[in-house]
């Protein structure tokens, strides 16, 4: 049919400039006529061509951008199932870490996290009672121990043990020659509480022929009832726990990072919250205290302070599930996490009060 009426086109101008046997009929005559029709559709014509031409490049300008969105959303979602592999995997083996912490055969994964907490809580109260029953005497030597150095001091003895590691680790600090005869003291308080301890375990033994699971160790602290501080250890305290929570805690922020990495190409401010609540939900509330103290030590400011410059726990909330009343020591966490709406206990402890009233 094309190829019909191609020739009917290329045959018309030959057919129309000879003579007709049709009265009427004769074009030899209207080159003006044609020449006028020509000139005034031309531009038209032209103004047509044009527009066809443009809406054939607009059309396919727009097939172009949606084949590259295309390419785009495919590309992303093919990073993005990467990220999503790689986050999972990294969470599995935190998970597997947490499993694999072993204090004794009875006390391994979470509930280690429980006796580590209370343990690091014993060591900073009886630094802190200590410094304050002889603050004269240091003041005298002009020697002030704010709750910063009392943290420091009383988490390096919980997580490196009170033996010839954490001596050599003190003896390379510059400050410590300051705190020298305080920190000796100290170290002698804890090796009594351990051989108390050990003491207990035995009488223990000798009474009942069988070793107890637990015996509790007793720091001079007084709380706010006026009551001796027990705590109760079902393993020999102040051995440290660097072998166990230093992995842990260094898989967990490389998670974190992980997370805060991504540009947001792959994952904006929103969706990474969404990840770093998955992460939340996996720690304890006694993980999350230790994090909070550990986090606050010069051992683990990197959580801090870092390459980004960043606080992630305070700008991804993970501690957030902490109940308040059990972070009763050290720096005010209240004045270092000071958004109101930050912890989810004050809310919870608001429901308690109104229920009392």
């Amino acid at each position: 049919m094309s190829l019909v009426l191609s020739i009917i086109s290329l045959g018309m101008p030959f057919l129309l400039t000879r003579e007709t046997w049709i009265p009427g009929m004769d074009f030899m005559e209207t080159g003006q006529i044609g020449d006028t029709i020509g000139g005034t559709t031309a531009p038209f014509v032209g103004l047509l061509t044009a527009c066809l031409t443009f809406a054939a490049f607009w059309i396919q300008y727009e097939f172009n951008k949606q084949q590259n969105k295309r390419i785009d959303d495919q590309e992303r979602d093919s990073k993005t199932d990467r990220f999503e592999a790689r986050f999972y995997e990294l969470l599995k083996i935190h998970r597997e870490i947490v499993s694999e912490i072993l204090i004794n055969d009875g006390l391994y994964g979470r509930r280690a996290f429980i006796s580590m907490f209370k343990e690091f809580r014993f060591c900073y109260l009886e630094l802190y009672t200590y410094c304050k029953a002889n603050n004269n005497y240091f003041e005298s030597l002009d020697i002030k121990m704010n709750d910063k150095d009392i943290l420091n001091i009383s988490y390096v003895a919980f997580f490196y043990g009170i033996g010839e590691s954490a001596n050599n680790i003190f003896n390379s600090v510059s400050y410590v020659k300051t705190f020298e005869e305080l920190i000796n003291n100290y170290y002698i308080n804890l090796h009594m509480k351990r051989i108390d301890w050990e003491g207990g375990m035995n009488k223990k033994s000798l009474e009942t022929n069988e070793k107890p699971n637990s015996f509790s160790i007793r720091t001079s602290f007084m709380n706010s009832d006026k009551s001796y501080n027990f705590t109760t250890l079902e393993y020999l305290p102040f051995e440290g726990h660097a072998t166990r929570i230093n992995h842990y805690f260094n898989n967990l922020l490389n998670l974190v990072e992980y997370v805060d990495g991504q540009n947001n190409y792959i994952l904006n401010n929103e969706e990474k919250q969404k990840y770093l609540k998955i992460i939340r939900s996996q720690l304890s509330i006694h993980e999350q205290l230790l994090l909070h103290y550990h986090s606050m030590t010069v051992i683990g400011d990197s959580w801090i302070v870092n390459r980004n410059n960043e606080n992630y726990i305070k700008k991804f909330g993970l501690i957030r599930d902490i109940p308040l009343p059990l972070a009763d020591f050290g720096p005010d966490i209240e004045s270092i996490y000071d958004d109101a709406n930050f912890f989810e206990w004050k809310p919870i402890n608001a429901k308690f009060i109104k229920m009392k009233d």
